[in-house]
């Protein structure tokens, strides 16, 4: 099944493994599935229903009655039922921050700065010099692992924050910007971490960090209501 598994699903697998809590079910657990279903083996039978799920999510197709709507949370209750933390953020008024500097060497300071809190710090966070994907993290290992251990991981901060997050819930960081999945309790404190982290290393440049939690079946299908009966307007 490695062929047609990717990153992104292992990330939703994880966080629907976690659970909604601040503590994961088992972490060994999770470890153990992370690394199956990245190489194509067999999961863990604790966990077998959520990745079988994960697969079938994208295959989806798109309810066309509230019936079908219906059928679908009652087929799918772990993807009905589950929710999962959506994290969107990164600078703003970048020019306003990059261009104050009257002298063209601090101008260019201050964007490389921006660019390495994006492209290093905030992957850091996910432990993503670990991952090929990430070679700008790879090539900056010990920063990376001094960011979560020398700030992000410090009681003031977002003590545990680290340990739920992993490389493949990153969607994209770049362009300023990150989109990544976290798990559901998790998803307020990964929003003030991005924000956190811009104020400390650039003191001014402004950030803006917004975080929410969402049905797995919204990944698919978009906003849907709380709550599916004959008076729901669907369509």
């Amino acid at each position: 099944m490695k062929s047609c598994w990717s990153s992104i699903a292992t990330g939703i697998a994880w966080c629907l493994a976690w659970g909604e809590g601040r503590e994961p079910r088992d972490i060994r657990v999770l470890q153990e599935m992370r690394q199956a279903v990245n190489s194509g083996e067999e999961v863990p039978t604790e966990v077998r229903e959520i990745v079988d799920r994960v697969r079938e999510l994208e295959k989806l197709e798109f309810p066309e009655t509230l019936e079908e709507l219906t059928e679908l949370t009652k087929k799918y209750p772990v993807l009905w039922e589950s929710k999962i933390g959506l994290v969107y953020g990164g600078a703003t008024k970048i020019k306003q921050y990059v261009f104050e500097a009257a002298k063209l060497p601090d101008i260019r300071g201050a964007s490389a700065l921006l660019d390495r809190i994006n492209l290093v710090d905030l992957p850091a966070f996910f432990g993503c010099e670990n991952d090929p994907s990430y070679p700008q993290c790879q090539k900056a290992k010990d920063y990376c692992q001094q960011v979560r251990s020398e700030w992000l991981d410090k009681p003031e901060n977002f003590p545990e924050l680290s340990k739920a997050l992993i490389s493949e819930l990153i969607i994209y960081s770049t362009g300023g910007n990150i989109l990544a999945f976290c798990p559901a309790a998790f998803a307020d404190d990964l929003a003030d971490a991005i924000e956190k982290r811009y104020t400390h290393q650039t003191l001014t440049a402004n950030s803006c960090a917004v975080g929410a939690k969402f049905k797995a079946l919204e990944i698919q299908f978009g906003l849907l209501p709380d709550e599916i009966n004959a008076r729901t307007f669907w369509k």
